[in-house]
């Protein structure tokens, strides 16, 4: 049965990092902002396990191109920690989700009434029912950006997306205008291979180089 999440929201459309010294730091909304709507896309979680690839404790600009891109967690302040605690109960997450069995359900259903993951869910999540003419599916229905993150680390896994081939040949970006981690959506048959390409100018670029690099 397929479980769809559903956000919709609002953010301001301009952020603004702010060195705090002693290695601190936060976003807040410029000046002048105005307000747009965003709707939640399972590509939001790569791009929020990024910030964590490299390191522990993300990066001040990335996490800066994460909220412009995708708006704050929730209402607490914008800085390193929330973003870092999140992480690791997403990667718990997603350690259940990939082992879930018969065997270990009952422990999952503990960790989630009584341990860390609870905190998250309780009073942020609302359930409701979708249909059609032919089936009936559960919508859930998150309050703010993190549970919504953490939804689709359970939900979804890593099912999704695949990095952008030419992010693989190269090892880094194309360049300063790609997205976070150069993650792109797979298309066509389940299991089928194939080159999946992040933008346009990612296959145009292929294209241009592929002989001079020896590529295939």
């Amino acid at each position: 049965m397929k479980i769809e999440i559903s956000f919709e929201y609002e953010m301001k459309n301009s952020y603004v990092l702010r060195d705090l010294k002693n290695g601190d730091w936060e976003i807040a909304v410029a000046k002048g902002a105005s307000t747009v709507q965003k709707q939640f896309e399972i590509l939001c979680l790569y791009e929020f396990l990024e910030l964590h690839s490299e390191r522990r404790v993300p990066d001040p600009e990335k996490t800066l191109a994460f909220v412009r891109r995708w708006g704050p967690l929730n209402n607490e302040r914008i800085d390193r920690v929330p973003f870092t605690e999140i992480e690791i109960v997403l990667r718990s997450m997603l350690k259940w989700s990939e082992e879930l069995s018969p065997k270990n359900l009952k422990q999952v259903q503990s960790l989630f009434r009584t341990g860390i993951a609870s905190k998250y869910f309780e009073n942020n999540l609302q359930i409701s029912l979708a249909s059609n003419r032919k089936s009936v599916r559960p919508v859930l229905r998150p309050v703010n950006l993190q549970t919504a993150i953490l939804l689709a680390g359970l939900i979804r896994g890593r099912q999704d997306y695949v990095r952008c081939h030419l992010h693989e040949l190269l090892g880094e970006p194309r360049d300063q205008n790609c997205p976070i981690g150069c993650w792109a959506r797979k298309k066509g048959r389940p299991g089928r291979s194939k080159r999946v390409w992040g933008e346009d100018k990612c296959r145009a670029y292929f294209n241009r180089n592929k002989v001079e690099r020896g590529w295939e």
